[in-house]
């Protein structure tokens, strides 16, 4: 009987995964269905959520996405071992975390004569030319910002990069000038900014980008999303957005900023002016600083502070990671 059930078992998560594929590759969905990897002994298997697949560390699943990418073409359907033994062993997680920042004045652009305007912008044709033309500086988006709160966010990034594996954490920027971008994008020198727009023309520009439907959209699938974004920027995305199923929205932000950014799933951490002296930086970096702090603190954690950002309405577990990585780095 014990046979039986375990082969009705593995039919019927065959089955299950069958219709996640084919429902996946037709563009039913987005979202992702993870299942146990069966074996002889297991019962009747349930389906695993985006929560489980990033805490329940004794499974191997099997994560399927929609990709969105240069080497990821939309509709694709890619297979991820996102959480295997080996992994485990590394020290790697399956919880996936997507930091949304903001582009900074200060770029890698030395020698570069004429970076590229709102105007070239505005134009399509214009704006080949202009790229070609400043090929020489081209370098991918990750790279390219060398302003504090850049480099610091990015700084955390790599620190659970190292801890829990390479796929764990993936950074996206709001760009005044390109919309939203990878941080592989390959993009050259430009001099745009939402902060030096009025507040009308700011928002009408970040329409025209797609800058707030692309954000939800590469927010979908990621169970924890950090925001590291100013009031203008914040503006382009269009608050409030609304997290899904067991997702997480942090949002690094003025108390001043709470009401619009409120709704569920949603945390807010505190980053102003009073922050500044707790966190030891100034406004300019204060959010890339807090990330990297949270990133050090999570890391040293080995990953035990993540489930109480997870299922904390209140930015008391994002706090005591931030305190955790201070003492790490207390510079």
């Amino acid at each position: 009987m014990r046979a039986t059930l375990a082969r009705s078992s593995h039919r019927f998560a065959e089955e299950r995964f069958a219709t996640a594929l084919s429902a996946a590759a037709s563009g039913q969905t987005e979202r992702i269905v993870a299942y146990p990897k069966l074996s002889s002994k297991s019962t009747a298997p349930s389906p695993l959520s985006q929560h489980d697949c990033g805490t329940s560390l004794a499974r191997s699943v099997i994560y399927l996405r929609h990709t969105h990418g240069p080497k990821d073409p939309p509709g694709r359907l890619v297979m991820r071992p996102q959480e295997r033994r080996e992994d485990q062993e590394r020290g790697h997680l399956a919880t996936r975390l997507l930091v949304v920042g903001s582009c900074t004045s200060l770029k890698r652009d030395d020698g570069c004569p004429h970076p590229l305007s709102l105007n070239d912008f505005r134009d399509a044709d214009r704006l080949r030319e202009r790229e070609a033309a400043l090929a020489a500086w081209r370098r991918p988006a990750g790279e390219m910002y060398t302003g504090r709160q850049h480099t610091q966010a990015v700084a955390g990034i790599e620190t659970l990069r190292r801890r829990f594996g390479h796929e764990f954490a993936e950074l996206a920027i709001v760009s005044a000038g390109y919309g939203l971008l990878r941080e592989d994008a390959p993009i050259v020198p430009y001099d745009v900014t939402f902060t030096t727009m009025s507040r009308g023309d700011a928002r009408a520009w970040a329409r025209h980008l797609g800058v707030a439907a692309a954000v939800r959209e590469a927010c979908a699938g990621h169970p924890l999303v950090v925001f590291l974004l100013g009031s203008r920027y914040l503006d382009a995305v269009e608050p409030p957005l609304a997290a899904g199923g067991t997702q997480r929205f942090v949002f690094l932000a003025r108390p001043a900023e709470t009401t619009r950014l409120a709704g569920p799933g949603v945390t807010i951490v505190p980053a102003g002016a009073r922050e500044t002296t707790a966190w030891g930086a100034g406004l300019v970096a204060l959010k890339g600083k807090m990330f990297r702090l949270f990133a050090l603190g999570l890391a040293r954690s080995g990953g035990a502070l993540l489930e109480d950002v997870l299922r904390d309405d209140t930015p008391a577990g994002f706090v005591r990671a931030m305190r955790l990585g201070l003492e790490v780095s207390p510079q």
